[in-house]
């Protein structure tokens, strides 16, 4: 299978396409034969050494797949199940082996591509939203990934786009959401 491996840190030509066997699914394992991944910021910060891993690494922490191969004690999922996982590294792969309860089935109505880009940042914008209403005692729809941080739509707009920015200041101090003032 390849891989987008970094034997080093540094900048975007660290990466090289490598091939490397098929893994194998040990116990509370599944192989994923991955038809879609997200890439986020934090594959930078793996990939710089800003947030370091063991080298060599294969980046990438969500993806979206079918069910190749199950683990000898993985009973709650089959090969063929459509199914997504994230905060597992080595996704930017064709196959990846993901432990069987960071899984999550996809239904049919939903496309690998969506499942795969929202759970990153459906968790992220959860995690905001969440912390938002328990931290300021109101409920507010906000919505922070790493493209920024705003109202949802359908909120009231103006009182919530300033509870997200005083949100994002309180837990960022200075990110990229908080300057741009939205």
């Amino acid at each position: 299978m390849k891989v987008i491996e970094a034997k080093q840190t540094g900048g975007p030509e660290v990466l090289n396409v490598v091939e490397r066997d098929i893994p194998v699914a040990g116990v509370g394992q599944v192989v994923v034969k991955l038809e879609a991944i997200g890439v986020n910021f934090i594959d930078v910060y793996h990939r710089t050494g800003l947030y370091p891993l063991p080298l060599p690494f294969v980046p990438g922490m969500e993806g979206a797949g079918r069910v190749e191969t199950v683990g000898p004690d993985v009973t709650e999922l089959s090969p063929r199940d459509r199914v997504a996982y994230a905060m597992q590294i080595g996704a930017y792969a064709e196959y990846a082996v993901v432990p069987a309860n960071r899984l999550v089935r996809v239904p049919e109505g939903v496309k690998l591509p969506v499942a795969a880009a929202a759970m990153l940042q459906g968790m992220s914008a959860l995690s905001d939203h969440v912390s938002l209403f328990t931290r300021k005692r109101r409920l507010g729809h906000c919505s922070c990934g790493s493209g920024g941080c705003g109202p949802t739509p359908g909120s009231d707009g103006k009182a919530d786009r300033r509870a997200c920015h005083r949100d994002s200041v309180e837990r960022s101090q200075g990110s990229a959401c908080s300057r741009s003032g939205r």
